[in-house]
């Protein structure tokens, strides 16, 4: 199963897909950062959507975990993303938005593309 997981992982539609994911989830979130006043009415799909990514994020983690072992563990990047994963859920259920949520997010979108451009090719 291992093995599975691992070619999942070093299969190119998948690092595709990724990119993809993570684009969008980018510009998402930097649109509602910049928006955020406009957007008001449409906080709660906004949340969702910023749930559903994060669910993709903890799930792509989780595989990599399952896929190459305590070895993604290991990689400063790859906690910093899990931290960034876990940090994220917990201010999304216990709905701290004013002030921690949206640096969070930002911070998110700056560690994935450090992670996505060089910090970590995995």
């Amino acid at each position: 199963m291992r093995g599975i997981c691992f070619k999942v992982i070093e299969n190119r539609w998948f690092n595709f897909i990724s990119s993809i994911i993570w684009t969008l989830y980018a510009l998402i979130i930097v649109l509602w950062l910049v928006f955020s006043e406009t957007l008001t009415k449409i906080t709660f799909a906004l949340d969702i959507v910023d749930f559903s990514f994060l669910v993709f994020f903890f799930a792509e983690s989780i595989f990599k975990i399952f896929a190459i072992g305590t070895g993604y563990i290991c990689d400063f990047w790859n906690i910093v993303d899990l931290l960034l994963i876990a940090f994220t859920f917990f201010f999304n259920i216990f709905n701290v938005y004013e002030f921690i949520l949206p640096p969070f997010r930002l911070l998110r979108v700056g560690a994935l593309t450090i992670i996505r451009l060089g910090g970590n090719p995995i």
